[in-house]
């Protein structure tokens, strides 16, 4: 290994630690090559390494994943899929930490030659929305006002010098 990429796969390992999701890397034949647990605190990572994703998922599933990875790939964009993940549909997640129905956000993204699967649960995507929601509305009611008080001046300073450029 270079020391350049000894660095690249320390700071990947940095930023992989600073996530909230889970993320799971997949080469090309569809099996998980590594994952990080992020936020989900009931999910047991190394379980999932060296698992096909045909083995984890039943047939309705693994077939909507299949064709988010397909369009990520073509679409060069990722993929967004809600997946209700219920143990007693997914009894090969119930080793892996799932002891009950969660309802997770799953992206897909292509990285050449598999795929990223990041993987939150749908209550803090939900609450992230949320919060960025509440603070876009809660700057879009400072905006107009702080607009008033930039034009009022400006308006001030046009019917002041309005009389002198008349006279003049």
């Amino acid at each position: 290994m270079t020391e350049r990429h000894g660095q690249d796969s320390l700071q990947l390992n940095a930023l992989l630690a600073t996530l909230d999701q889970a993320v799971l890397f997949v080469n090309a034949q569809q099996h998980i090559l590594r994952c990080t647990r992020g936020a989900l605190g009931w999910l047991q990572p190394e379980g999932l390494t060296g698992q096909a994703l045909s083995g984890l998922f039943p047939a309705d599933m693994a077939r909507a994943i299949g064709v988010a990875m397909d369009r990520a790939q073509t679409e060069s964009k990722p993929q967004t899929l809600l997946l209700e993940l219920q143990p007693e549909r997914l009894p090969a997640w119930r080793p892996l930490g799932l002891r009950q129905a969660r309802t997770v956000e799953l992206r897909v993204a292509a990285a050449a030659p598999g795929w990223l699967l990041v993987m939150r649960e749908q209550d803090a995507a939900q609450s992230e929305r949320g919060s960025s929601r509440t603070q876009r509305d809660s700057l879009a009611a400072v905006s107009p006002r702080a607009e008033l008080r930039l034009s009022l001046p400006r308006a001030r300073r046009a019917a002041t010098s309005a009389p002198a450029a008349a006279g003049a």
